[in-house]
């Protein structure tokens, strides 16, 4: 079985809306009871923030490489465009 999934933060506090819960932010428990309790919050990686011509820069100085589609990339967008529907 797959055990209890958590969300990485909590859900939508629209009253007028169901509660959409994103699906890549779903985590699986490892050790029973380890998340049980606990209240999680998704916070943005500083990372995140992208300069964009400091990256077109990066991107110059390496060699060109042939565009491609990988499998890898149509899961990744299922998954960062799904979302899960909870009880509120």
């Amino acid at each position: 079985p797959l055990g209890r999934l958590h969300m990485l933060m909590p859900p939508s506090t629209a009253s007028t809306c169901p509660v959409m819960y994103p699906a890549s932010l779903l985590v699986k428990e490892l050790a029973p009871g380890a998340l049980a309790g606990r209240r999680w919050v998704y916070r943005e990686s500083p990372a995140m923030e992208l300069d964009p011509e400091a990256a077109a820069r990066f991107d110059a100085a390496l060699p060109p490489l042939p565009k491609e589609h990988r499998p890898s990339q149509e899961e990744f967008f299922i998954l960062s465009h799904a979302l899960l529907q909870g009880e509120a």
